[in-house]
């Protein structure tokens, strides 16, 4: 339905109830001549004449009685529509698909969701806990919790939620066979294990005590 004949039913609907263009302009806050525009555009779309009207009253034909109490109970279903709509939106519920990485999704993500399951017993969960970068929108994933670079963030919303910070460590043996590294770039030649993704090893951000960050990608 177009926007201009549903103003004309909201209108007509209007008019009947209030008996008049004046009241019904009222009801609406428009000007008389507005809603009688309306009216009278309705009846030209529908070819039938729904309102007799004299110098002191107007009515409804016997057309335009049934076709009131039709919209009638079309406003009322569009009305409890919206009313399901906005309970909905205080009590969630339906289903929701959430992907996690493996570990961090296991310790950290799965027991929340856990609890906000049992707070919500109408809302159904299913979670996935992969490493593999998915898209979302393809595998129709609702909530996803990323590590590191955002690559679709400029197609997807994103709020940062924690901030995780690592250590470079090595076992005392290790050290004391080849030597303590003494800067970034001395691990180019110690056996480094690193994170990968996708057949991608992910670079590290090393901050200094200066604070200025240094990039290393194991090898």
């Amino acid at each position: 339905m177009e926007p201009a004949s549903l103003q004309g039913v909201l209108a007509f609907v209007q008019t009947v109830e209030a008996g008049s263009f004046t009241g019904a302009g009222r009801r609406l806050h428009v000007t008389k001549s507005a809603v009688g525009k309306a009216v009278a555009q309705l009846e030209q779309r529908l070819g039938v004449r729904l309102l007799n009207r004299t110098t002191r009253s107007l009515s409804p034909t016997s057309e335009g009685l049934g076709y009131y109490e039709a919209c009638v109970r079309a406003l009322s279903e569009i009305e409890a529509a919206q009313s399901l709509l906005a309970e909905r939106r205080l009590v969630p519920s339906g289903r929701l698909r959430v992907d996690v990485p493996l570990a961090f999704g296991r310790r950290c993500v799965a027991p929340v969701l856990f609890d906000i399951s049992r707070q919500f017993p109408d809302l159904t969960i299913e979670i996935s806990f992969n490493d593999r970068r998915v898209d979302l929108i393809e595998e129709g994933i609702d909530l996803a919790v990323r590590m590191g670079d955002l690559d679709d963030s400029l197609s997807l919303a994103a709020r940062r939620i924690y901030a995780q910070r690592s250590a470079i460590c090595a076992a005392p043996s290790y050290l004391e066979k080849h030597g303590r590294p003494r800067s970034i770039d001395d691990l180019a030649s110690h056996s480094v294990i690193g994170y990968g993704r996708d057949g991608i090893v992910r670079p590290w951000s090393v901050r200094h005590a200066d604070g200025h960050i240094e990039k290393f990608t194991p090898r």
